[in-house]
């Protein structure tokens, strides 16, 4: 866990869940509106189930990968609310080609 205290909210669902995060997001928006995360890539199932589960269709997805031969960390990800399913995945995003 991060030490530094703003971080580690962030971070690690000290404040709030994933569902907590996705409920509101799906709250604030307007039908069509869409929502942009960056999230672990470990979580991804997690995620897709949550915003489904709340009304926003995962419409694009895209791994990040540190480094060429690692395995991607992160994900990007655009939903949007009340629309038809229908998800694109993306080319991988690596960060760097070099050693680490």
């Amino acid at each position: 866990m991060n030490p530094i205290l703003e971080k580690a909210i962030a971070r690690h669902e000290i404040e709030g869940t994933l569902d907590d995060l996705v409920s509101t997001a799906s709250y604030l928006l307007p039908p069509k509106g869409r929502c942009y995360l960056i999230f672990p890539a470990l979580r991804t199932v997690d995620l897709l189930v949550a915003l489904r589960n709340r009304g926003l269709e995962p419409k694009r997805l895209q791994f990040v990968y540190p480094r060429l031969h690692d395995e991607a960390n992160f994900i990007l990800l655009e939903s949007m609310k009340a629309s038809g399913a229908e998800l694109k995945v993306m080319e991988p995003l690596i960060l760097s080609s070099g050693p680490p």
